[in-house]
């Protein structure tokens, strides 16, 4: 079950939804700062700073199109992604939308739909649909929670009690990106990881990147944090050499580069490091085959 799918059957779920207008309940802090766990990577996108993007990526455009009715709701898609359950091609995930779903309407339409059944664990009712081993919650309007196991711990840690995860000034910065990611303990550092040897995401702690900007012009900023100063140098060192390559191979030579990548201590610092087009939608359009 992909989150591409997902949207789709809520697309049809929630076919009754009323012209009534609602939005997220989290408007002074982001739902998604209460995703993720030690080596689950949080991924959230902003839908309306991605519509350019998204327009971008023709060979998506057949599988987009599917989801627009959903997509025209949705302000921000979140979610944790768990690679060490489901499958390499398929990995679990739990999360939410968030944007233009009314609660009654849609708790009314899943609750006559064939597809899904209700269900209730401690006092949390949720719906269930076995033909897609997945849950949805809709506790309140503003939001859809979804979830492959267990709606009644993710309705707690991520709605309810909210356990935060991710640091407040961190999310501030994911929150004003077209995408953003956070991990700590990383087996994956999206499109940053192919210039690194794998062997060396052990030696990172933590990551936080977000992407900003526009067509010719993306940036990306984000913050690696190594176990100690050598592998963040060795890291800092091997970005370096290789976003040289990309600015050598530009039309128009970036002015004052190496400041776009800095290195202190433990840590390395990538400050609007520039991205051309392509790298941004082949990295766009990775993403989306995961979901």
């Amino acid at each position: 079950m992909r989150i591409r799918e997902l949207v789709i059957i809520c697309a049809g779920a929630l076919v009754l939804l009323s012209g009534c207008t609602h939005t997220t309940p989290f408007t002074d802090d982001h739902y998604f700062r209460a995703l993720g766990r030690k080596n689950e990577m949080v991924v959230t996108v902003n839908m309306d700073q991605s519509a350019e993007l998204l327009e971008g990526l023709s060979s998506e455009q057949q599988k987009l199109s599917a989801i627009d009715g959903i997509l025209d709701r949705t302000d921000r898609i979140s979610l944790s992604i768990d690679n060490s359950s489901g499958t390499a091609a398929a990995p679990a995930f739990y999360g939410g939308l968030e944007g233009n779903f009314g609660y009654f309407t849609a708790n009314t339409a899943l609750k006559f739909s064939r597809e899904w059944k209700r269900e209730t664990d401690s006092s949390v009712v949720y719906f269930h649909s076995d033909q897609n081993a997945l849950d949805v919650m809709i506790p309140r309007s503003g939001i859809v929670l979804f979830s492959q196991g267990d709606m009644a711990e993710v309705y707690r840690r991520t709605y309810a009690e909210r356990e935060l995860f991710i640091p407040y000034e961190v999310s501030r910065k994911m929150g004003d990106g077209i995408a953003a990611m956070y991990m700590e303990s990383p087996d994956d550092i999206m499109y940053l990881t192919d210039q690194i040897p794998r062997t060396m995401l052990l030696s990172i702690d933590s990551v936080w990147l977000v992407l900003t900007g526009t067509r010719d012009d993306y940036r990306l900023t984000g913050l690696i944090s190594a176990n100690n100063d050598k592998a963040s140098r060795v890291l800092g060192t091997l970005l370096r050499m290789n976003y040289l390559v990309r600015v050598r191979a530009l039309d128009v030579p970036l002015k004052d580069w190496q400041d776009d990548i800095t290195i202190d201590g433990n840590l390395i610092m990538l400050e609007e490091m520039y991205m051309e087009n392509k790298t941004v939608q082949d990295t766009f359009a990775k993403m989306l085959e995961q979901l």
